[in-house]
């Protein structure tokens, strides 16, 4: 499966990945646009919505691992896979708050929280490939 194609197919439907949407509790929806995803893919809907659910969390593992790592360790850490691809979800895997309800209001971000998120993108958008 072309796995970047997928994930361009994905980023068009701000439904599938972001808790806040109005449209990404309509089940139904989100069925009809997996289905046509995997027409485009020449696949199944649930073949496609299978692979990008992997995708996804690994790519939200790995920047969880960027996390947890600092000093030296963080240098030595390769990219995620697909990263320039997946950039776009960072808003949307970057705060756990947002990922555990789409009806929550994100707690306050302490200053700690916003360095590390301000130096994680500037290491993310370092990588050159």
């Amino acid at each position: 499966m072309d796995e970047v194609a997928l994930i361009s197919f994905v980023q068009q439907y701000e439904e599938l990945y972001n808790l806040r949407h109005p449209h990404y509790m309509n089940q139904q929806r989100q069925d009809n646009i997996w289905e046509e995803i995997g027409e485009q893919m020449n696949d199944t809907g649930s073949v496609c919505r299978e692979r990008w659910t992997r995708i996804r969390e690994n790519y939200r593992k790995a920047l969880s691992l960027i996390k947890t790592k600092s000093g030296q360790a963080a240098n030595k850490i390769k990219p995620p896979k697909y990263n320039k691809e997946l950039s776009f979800l960072f808003p949307y895997i970057n705060d756990e708050e947002h990922r555990v309800s789409n009806t929550s209001v994100p707690a306050r971000e302490t200053p700690s929280s916003f360095v590390l998120r301000k130096v994680i993108i500037q290491w993310l958008t370092k990588i050159d490939f």
